[in-house]
C-alpha cells in the first residue's frame, strides 16, 4: 500500500469532517468501536504519556504550545491535531516531524487487515470512522517512535471522542462557547458537559476562564470525578506587573509579544512570575499561554523560576502551523464569538 492508496482508504469509511451535516447520536458509546480497534492492535495509547485538550475556542494553539514547551524541556513528544491544512500528515507529529509517508501507508495497511477482522463480525456500528482510523494510526505511530508524551487535541467535544480513551497526566479545557450545537447540545451547559467528559477519576483538569454557566458544570464534574482543578485567573494569571508589549519588525509588522505569566503559592512551592516571548499575537494567545505553562507545571512538577529558564533566549512557543496564516494584531481572533481582553485575570 502506498501513501495515496492508504489516504484514500481510510476516507472510505464514514468521514464526518466531509459531511458536517451528517446526524451522530450521541447516545451511543462511539468510544467502544475505538476501544475495540485499539485492543486488536494491542492497546498502542498505553504505551505513552498524553495530555487531551478540549475547548471551542484556542485548543489548537494550546495544543501546539504545549508540544513546543514540552519538547523545549527535553521530552520525546508528539501531537495529534485536526484538521489539515495542505497534508493528512500535518495531524501526527513526533518532535514537531510530520508522519513519513511510507510509515503512513505501513501501519495503515496493518490496520485494514484488523478492520476486516472486525467487519467479519457482521455488526455496522462498531466498524471505526476516518477519524477513529486516524486516532489509530496516530497511537500506533506514537508507539513504535517510543514517545514519552504525546498531546492530543480533541477533534469534536470531548466525551465521545476517539483520543478519550487514554487515561491522560492532565485534562485542558480552552474556552468554551457555542459551537457545534446540532451535535454538542443547544445551550451552554449541555456543550460544556461534552467538553468536560475528557476529566478522568481523580485526575488533573486545567481550564481556561469560562462563562459561569460552563464553569459550574467543570466544577461538577471535577467533584464528582474526585479530580484537582486550576483555574486560569484564579492560580495562574497574566500578570500586570510588566505589561504585555507587542514587538514589530524594522517595516512595523507585528511579530511577537511578550508578557508576564504569575503563579499563586501552592503548599511548598512559592509564588513566581515568569516573563515570556509568545509569537502569536492577541490577547487570547496570553491566556492560551497561561493554560499551556499552568499544565505544563502540572505534568513535570517544575515550579515557575524553573520554567523561566527553559526557554535559553528563544521564543517558549511556536506557533502552530495552521494558525500561523490566522494570526492577527492584538484582540484578532479567527472565529467564533470575539474574545474580550482578560480583564478579569489580570493582576497587579
Amino acid at each position: 500500500m502506498r501513501y495515496q492508496e492508504a489516504f484514500d482508504y481510510i476516507n472510505t469509511f464514514t468521514n464526518y469532517e466531509q459531511v458536517p451535516g451528517l446526524d451522530r447520536d450521541l447516545s451511543v458509546d462511539g468510544l467502544e468501536r475505538v476501544r475495540l480497534l485499539l485492543r486488536l492492535l494491542g492497546r498502542p495509547q498505553n504505551s505513552f504519556n498524553s495530555v487531551v485538550v478540549a475547548g471551542s475556542k484556542g485548543k489548537g494553539s494550546v495544543a501546539a504550545m504545549l508540544d513546543s514547551v514540552l519538547r523545549e524541556a527535553g521530552h520525546r513528544t508528539a501531537i495529534y491535531t485536526s484538521p489539515h491544512l495542505h497534508t493528512f500528515r500535518e495531524r501526527i507529529r513526533v518532535n514537531g516531524t510530520m508522519i513519513p509517508p511510507d510509515d503512513m501507508a505501513r501501519i495503515t495497511e496493518q490496520i485494514a487487515s484488523v478492520v476486516e477482522r472486525i467487519k467479519g463480525l457482521g455488526d455496522p456500528t462498531i466498524i471505526p470512522t476516518t477519524y477513529e482510523l486516524a486516532t489509530a494510526i496516530a497511537f500506533v505511530y506514537f508507539q513504535e517512535q517510543q514517545v514519552e508524551i504525546a498531546v492530543l487535541e480533541v477533534g469534536l467535544g470531548g466525551r465521545l471522542d476517539a483520543v478519550n480513551v487514554v487515561t491522560p497526566l492532565v485534562s485542558v479545557i480552552t474556552s468554551i462557547s457555542m459551537d457545534h450545537m446540532e451535535v454538542l447540545g443547544d445551550t451552554l451547559a449541555k456543550i460544556a458537559g461534552e467538553k468536560a467528559g475528557i476529566i478522568k477519576p481523580y485526575g488533573r483538569v486545567i481550564s481556561a476562564p469560562q462563562s459561569d454557566q460552563a464553569m459550574q458544570v467543570i466544577r461538577r464534574v471535577v467533584e464528582e470525578q474526585h479530580a484537582a482543578l486550576v483555574v486560569v485567573g484564579r492560580e495562574v494569571y497574566v500578570g500586570t506587573g510588566h505589561l504585555p508589549e507587542v514587538v514589530v519588525d524594522d517595516e512595523g509588522v507585528p511579530i511577537y509579544q511578550t508578557l508576564t505569566i504569575g503563579f499563586e503559592a501552592e503548599e511548598d512551592v512559592p509564588s513566581g512570575k515568569i516573563r515570556i516571548k509568545l509569537p502569536l499575537l492577541g490577547n487570547h494567545q496570553q491566556l492560551n499561554a497561561a493554560v499551556t505553562l499552568a499544565t505544563r507545571s502540572a505534568i513535570t512538577g517544575i515550579d515557575s523560576r524553573t520554567l523561566a529558564l527553559q526557554p535559553r533566549g528563544r521564543s517558549l512557543i511556536e506557533p502552530p502551523r495552521r494558525l500561523r496564516r490566522k494570526t492577527r494584531a492584538m484582540d484578532g481572533g479567527s472565529f467564533g464569538a470575539p474574545v474580550s481582553k482578560p480583564v478579569s485575570v489580570v493582576r497587579g
